[in-house]
């Protein structure tokens, strides 16, 4: 199996983890349990980033900046719900997390799989 192959597969196993997180970090904000979805809100920033630096390896440039736009605008709702996290602004965060985030991550996620192909059984 070759190596992009490999980081293509990673990259789109995780994505489906950072999808189920996602659901995570709504529940557990909407529960009032803040310091578990910072903690979980890090791990998903965490693995967006590896994704995104795995794809500047093994993509053209023309691709990547595909995959860079579709990351930009899942960053800019991550920012806009970490600053409504640190303002204390409890319902801006959950409006942020269905009105930016799930939308935005659907998004990166169906470019992902478009650039990657569909996700392949292990």
């Amino acid at each position: 199996m070759s190596t992009d192959f490999k980081v293509m597969r990673q990259s789109l196993d995780l994505s489906e983890t950072m999808q189920k997180g996602i659901s995570h970090i709504r529940a557990k904000f909407i529960a009032g349990d803040f310091e578990t979805a910072l903690f979980l809100l890090q791990d998903l920033t965490q693995a967006l980033i590896s994704i995104q630096e795995a794809g500047r390896q093994v993509l053209a440039a023309e691709t990547f900046a595909a995959l860079n736009a579709a990351s930009q605008e899942l960053q800019n709702g991550l920012a806009n719900l970490i600053w409504a996290y640190e303002t204390h602004d409890w319902g801006k965060v959950v409006s942020t997390l269905d009105s930016e985030i799930i939308p935005g991550f659907q998004r990166w996620k169906t470019t992902l799989e478009r650039i990657y192909g569909p996700p392949t059984a292990s």
